[in-house]
């Protein structure tokens, strides 16, 4: 049976987590595996080698920060996920083939978008480059919280 982001069982510890193609998708799309989304537990987390010696409310708002998180990437999965339907819906998206019908676009990868002639596609290009833009902006952030938490780490640590 599909699994997929409005179905999936955030407690399975065994793969698949998740494997309809549109969930599969909005995660690659996203930058985030699948594995992320899985819920771990306090205890689970406390067992990680690298808090050994942490004080426990420390510990304690770690791991509310991290479940916070994993909720996160499941709502902007989900808002992703929507978004791939809505372009299958236009016509910009076919899973039968798992292809991109846009000019010169292909989700997930950086590329340049084809000009055609004035008046032709306009539009497709211009979601095109608003999807990229977003997707770019969605990594940052993502970029600059991993880099939040190595320096929290370090802090820690000294």
């Amino acid at each position: 049976p599909k699994i997929s982001l409005e179905n999936f069982d955030p407690h399975k510890r065994k793969p698949p987590y998740i494997n309809s193609p549109r969930s599969l998708e909005a995660c690659k799309r996203q930058g985030i595996r699948p594995e992320e989304l899985i819920f771990q537990s306090y205890a689970e987390f406390k067992k990680n080698p690298s808090y050994k010696g942490s004080k426990e409310e420390f510990l304690k708002l770690k791991y509310q920060h991290q479940e916070e998180r994993r909720k996160e990437k499941v709502r902007v999965l989900l808002e992703e996920r929507a978004q791939i339907v809505e372009e299958e819906e236009q016509g910009l998206w076919d899973f039968s083939t798992q292809k991109s019908k846009s000019k010169g676009y292909s989700p997930g990868r950086s590329q340049q978008i084809s000009q055609g002639s004035p008046g032709t596609g306009r539009s497709t290009e211009s979601a095109a480059i608003e999807r990229e833009r977003k997707q770019l902006e969605k990594l940052k952030f993502k970029q600059q919280q991993e880099m939040k938490q190595m320096l929290d780490h370090e802090f820690k640590t000294q």
